[in-house]
C-alpha cells in the first residue's frame, strides 16, 4: 500500500524538540535549519497553509509545493466513479388477482381453497444488475479548503420482470377477487365474462428504472498533517483522520416505467387477455448532504438526498377477450396526469485508497419514490376501467461495487 504521508529526515541533534518522548509534536512549528538539504525548503511551514489565493479568484487549483495528506487525495481536476449495482425493488400494498374455489364452496364468504391466491406477491422477481456512473469536474478550493466540482450522475439499466401462474385443482373454479374484479361474495353471481371460472390465470409484470442527476458538490478536506516519532528514533509524517462534510444539491430526472399483462383460460369460459402500461417521467430539484471518516488510506461514510419532483404519468389500458361462446370483444383506454413525487435516498460506503489517485468502493444503498402511477394500483376488470392512480410507492434498496478514479 502506498504512504499518503512519507517519512521526513530526522533532526541532527534532539535539543530541537521539546520532548524526545512525545508520540508528536504540534505541526505549528517551522522545520529547523538542520533539515536535510532538498527534503523541505528552509523556511517552508510544515503544514498545508489555507489554500486560497485571491489573486487567483475565489476558487484555485494553485497548490503550493509541500502539501499535507489532505492534499494529495482528490488532487486533480476530473474525477469518476463507476460501480455494479445489485438492486431489489419492493412495493408495500400486495394485490390479490385470483383464488381457486375448489369445489365452489364459501365460509363465511370465504373461498375454501387448496392453494395459495395468486397475487403480485407470487412474482419471481429477484436482485437486478444495473450501473451507476459518475463523471465530475473539479472546478477549483474556496477560501476554506473545500473543493467545489459539478458532476453528473447516471443510475439505471434495472429491468424487472416477475411472472406467477395459478391452475385450477377442478374446472372452471379460477375466480377473480374482489380487489381486481367485480365477484361478489357469497352469491356466486360474476360479471367479469371470461376471466372468472377459468382454469387456467397468469400474469408478467415488468418494470424500469433509470435516473439522471446534475449536482453541484462542496466537499471539505483532511486537516493537517501529524508528525509522529517511532520507536526507532525516526519522525514521520501521519495523515490525521478527518471528519469531512459534503453538500450536494442540482437536478434529476427519474424514469419509471411498468408494464402487466394477465392471462385467462378456460374451457368453457374463454381467453381473456388484460394489459396495463404506465409511465413516469418525473424532473425537479434535490438537495443532499453527508459525513465521512477519513482516516487515512481508508474511509466510511453515509450520504443522504431529498428531492422533490413534478411527474407527467399516463396509463394505457387494453381488454381483449374471445368468449367460448359469442363474439370476440376488446375496449381501452388511455389516460394522463400530473401530480408532486418524493424522493429519499440514503447510502452507507466505505472506500479504501489504493493509490493516491484510485480507491475501490462499496455501497449500501436504499431509495423511496411516492406518488407514482404503478401498474398494480391501476389494474381492473370491472365493468368501467379505473381512474388513474397517482398514490404508488416503490422502494429499491442494493449493494454496489466499484472504484473511484481523480485525474
Amino acid at each position: 500500500a502506498f504512504n499518503l504521508a512519507p517519512a521526513l529526515p530526522a533532526p541532527s541533534h534532539e535539543g530541537l524538540m521539546q520532548d524526545a518522548g512525545a508520540s508528536s509534536v504540534e505541526s505549528e512549528s517551522p522545520p529547523p535549519e538542520e533539515w536535510v538539504e532538498g527534503e523541505i525548503p528552509k523556511g517552508e511551514p510544515l503544514v498545508e497553509p489555507d489554500r486560497f489565493f485571491p489573486e487567483h479568484g475565489p476558487l484555485t487549483h494553485y497548490f503550493q509545493r509541500l502539501d499535507s495528506s489532505g492534499t494529495r487525495l482528490w488532487r486533480g481536476h476530473w474525477y469518476t466513479e463507476q460501480a455494479a449495482v445489485a438492486m431489489i425493488r419492493m412495493q408495500p400494498h400486495l394485490k390479490t388477482l385470483s383464488y381457486d374455489l375448489t369445489d365452489g364452496r364459501l365460509n363465511i364468504g370465504t373461498p375454501v381453497s387448496t392453494q395459495d391466491a395468486l397475487s403480485t406477491e407470487s412474482d419471481t422477481a429477484g436482485a437486478n444488475a444495473g450501473v451507476r456512473i459518475t463523471i465530475g469536474n473539479i472546478i477549483g478550493r474556496d477560501k476554506k479548503n473545500r473543493d467545489n466540482a459539478i458532476e453528473v450522475t447516471f443510475l439505471g439499466q434495472f429491468d424487472f420482470e416477475s411472472t406467477a401462474t395459478i391452475g385450477a385443482n377442478s374446472a372452471g373454479n379460477l375466480v377473480l377477487s374482489e380487489d381486481f374484479g367485480s365477484h361478489i361474495a357469497g352469491t356466486g353471481s360474476f360479471v367479469v365474462p371470461v376471466f372468472d371460472n377459468a382454469d387456467t390465470q397468469s400474469f408478467i409484470y415488468n418494470s424500469d428504472l433509470s435516473s439522471v442527476e446534475l449536482n453541484y458538490r462542496i466537499r471539505s478536506r483532511m486537516s493537517r498533517d501529524r508528525v509522529l516519532l517511532q520507536p526507532n528514533g525516526n519522525w514521520v509524517r501521519a495523515a490525521n483522520p478527518t471528519r469531512l462534510i459534503t453538500l450536494h444539491g442540482g437536478l434529476r430526472y427519474v424514469s419509471i416505467n411498468e408494464y402487466f399483462r394477465f392471462d385467462s383460460e378456460g374451457v368453457g369460459s374463454g381467453t381473456g387477455l388484460y394489459e396495463v402500461f404506465t409511465h413516469n417521467n418525473a424532473a425537479g430539484f434535490q438537495l443532499g448532504g453527508g459525513l465521512i471518516e477519513q482516516k487515512g488510506e481508508w474511509n466510511w461514510g453515509v450520504k443522504s438526498t431529498a428531492g422533490a419532483l413534478f411527474n407527467a404519468a399516463d396509463r394505457q389500458s387494453v381488454i381483449v377477450t374471445v368468449p367460448a361462446e359469442g363474439e370476440a370483444g376488446s375496449r381501452a383506454q388511455d389516460l394522463g396526469g400530473e401530480n408532486l413525487v418524493f424522493l429519499c435516498e440514503l447510502s452507507a460506503f466505505a472506500s479504501w485508497q489504493i493509490r493516491p489517485h484510485i480507491a475501490l468502493k462499496g455501497s449500501y444503498d436504499a431509495m423511496i419514490v411516492t406518488g407514482l402511477a404503478i401498474a398494480r394500483d391501476n389494474v381492473s376488470l370491472a365493468p368501467a376501467f379505473p381512474d388513474l392512480a397517482l398514490r404508488g410507492q416503490m422502494f429499491y434498496h442494493a449493494v454496489s461495487v466499484g472504484f473511484e478514479m481523480v485525474w
